[in-house]
């Protein structure tokens, strides 16, 4: 497959649940689930996608639409779209990031934010972090973080997030201290 799945669907990529103005109908109709980030990574509309991408993401991604969901990871895979995967069992959810090769370090700074929580002890800078990694507006990221924590983050505080996360430098070397992280060149049909 070497064409998007659906132009109209683009426009949804960054209104997902952390927006005010969320289409996760739009999603829902397709029943491909998060499958959908990856692909709108691999348009361009996102810059990375998370999701448990592990035996147990996979087995829930197969109750959803699995012959489009593996039409849509051909098509990720025609576009390169690469990701980093911890092997490890149980923990947090969000075990697999996607993204394209320009992204890589990118990649790796969200990866470390993920996992290794030590990175920052600030709720707000965290979420912060994540939402900038994943190409979300500050307008929608203060509204999650609004929404989620009842706190306001000011321009200030913005301002110093963004410097915090430029200067995060993080290796596939250092996330392996601790974690099997893996990097995969495609994405397994389901």
């Amino acid at each position: 497959m070497k064409k998007p799945i659906n132009n109209k669907f683009l426009k949804s990529c960054l209104k997902a649940g952390i927006s005010e103005d969320s289409n996760d109908d739009i999603v829902d109709k397709l029943n491909i689930g998060e499958i959908f980030d990856i692909y709108c990574v691999a348009n361009n509309k996102k810059p990375l996608a998370a999701l448990d991408f592990s035996t147990y993401g996979i087995n829930k991604l197969r109750k959803g639409n699995k012959k489009l969901i593996n039409k849509v990871i051909d098509y990720c895979n025609y576009k390169g779209i690469q990701s980093l995967h911890n092997k490890k069992k149980g923990g947090m959810y969000l075990k697999t990031v996607f993204f394209q090769t320009k992204d890589y370090k990118k990649a790796l700074k969200l990866m470390g934010i993920l996992w290794y929580g030590n990175l920052t002890k600030d709720q707000n800078e965290y979420s912060f972090m994540i939402g900038k990694l994943l190409g979300y507006s500050n307008k929608d990221i203060k509204f999650f973080i609004k929404r989620n924590y009842n706190k306001n983050i000011n321009p200030s505080d913005i301002k110093k997030y963004n410097k915090n996360l430029k200067k995060l430098d993080i290796t596939l070397e250092d996330l392996n201290t601790n974690y099997n992280i893996i990097h995969l060149e495609s994405i397994k049909n389901i």
